[in-house]
């Protein structure tokens, strides 16, 4: 009898963890690098995952990471069981520099569809010794020939002294006149525009009014969410935020006083899901995510942009 009631406790206790050991993840890294690399040699990152059968990985595709540039993904996923599945992921990367350079993070995102929860991976920054590929000229044996002697008069160097000043005169009042007449042409075409914020806020008004969700165009509307809040970032903290991938603007905002930057961040991520990897959110999470907005654009109505030497409409002078 006391062997029967220890097998079902055994039987019991394995019903209970296997289920659990199905919803773990499990993530690994590798990357192969050959013993010389020179500027375009490529080299591989390879990242594993363990996920439940029914989660998605979502990856970045093509990106730039500082000095290194993302060539070739390849992605492969394989059943370990009726629960559990293997994605590997397979970077093909190479440097356009020289020297000691690093290699940033890469974020991954595994989305589980049960509990509508997000979870990020990241790999760790790795450092990395690059070569030229051009052949250092400093160890090539050449002749050495005697130099020259060259002997110059006085009048020489008073001409050459007298081109020289003439030269930097010029170009001072040269580059004197441009700046003036740069200075003057953008303040007058920003001394009659409001602050960045409400330039934000009229900006996602229209948004609001085109009613993209009432239609499910849910890849439009993100791409203009994602918009607005980096044309507001690029105005008021002056760098060129349209232009930069998420993972560029989170390390932009390393070195800015700003509160709010994990959801800022968060934010970013949320619409590259949609923008890139075509992820439905339905219509309850972008209206939330336009709510935040607002409510992120209206906290700056006390604060100035940084200072660029523009008076804002309606706004201080800074």
């Amino acid at each position: 009898m006391k062997i029967v009631t220890y097998l079902l406790f055994i039987l019991l206790l394995n019903s209970f963890f296997v289920p659990l050991q199905g919803k773990s993840i499990d993530f690994d890294y590798e990357i192969v690098v050959p013993e010389s690399l020179q500027i375009g040699t490529l080299f591989k990152l390879i990242a594993e995952f363990i996920t439940p059968v029914d989660n998605e990985v979502y990856f970045p595709i093509r990106d730039t990471l500082n000095i290194y540039i993302i060539t070739d993904v390849q992605s492969e996923s394989a059943n370990l069981s009726s629960t559990q599945k293997r994605t590997t992921l397979t970077y093909r990367l190479a440097p356009f520099d020289t020297g000691y350079q690093e290699l940033t993070s890469l974020t991954f995102d595994v989305y589980n569809p049960d509990t509508q929860e997000m979870k990020q991976f990241k790999t760790e920054p790795h450092f990395f010794s690059i070569a030229s590929v051009l052949a250092d000229t400093s160890r090539v044996l050449k002749d050495i020939a005697p130099p020259m002697k060259i002997r110059y008069s006085f009048w020489d160097y008073a001409l050459l002294f007298s081109i020289i000043i003439f030269t930097l005169v010029i170009v001072f009042f040269v580059i004197r006149k441009l700046i003036k007449k740069s200075e003057k042409s953008f303040l007058q075409i920003r001394k009659d525009l409001p602050p960045p914020y409400l330039q934000a806020l009229e900006m996602l008004e229209v948004l609001k009014a085109q009613k993209l969700l009432e239609n499910g165009n849910f890849l439009e509307y993100h791409y203009r969410l994602s918009y607005i809040l980096r044309f507001f970032l690029e105005l008021q903290f002056c760098f060129n935020a349209v232009e930069m991938t998420t993972q560029e603007i989170e390390y932009k905002l390393k070195t800015v006083i700003v509160a709010g930057k994990e959801d800022l961040i968060s934010f970013l991520r949320e619409t590259d899901l949609v923008k890139f990897a075509k992820f439905n959110p339905g219509v309850d999470k972008p209206l939330q995510q336009t709510k935040w907005l607002e409510q992120y654009l209206r906290s700056f109505s006390a604060q100035p942009p940084v200072s660029n030497g523009i008076k804002w409409n309606g706004g201080t002078d800074v």
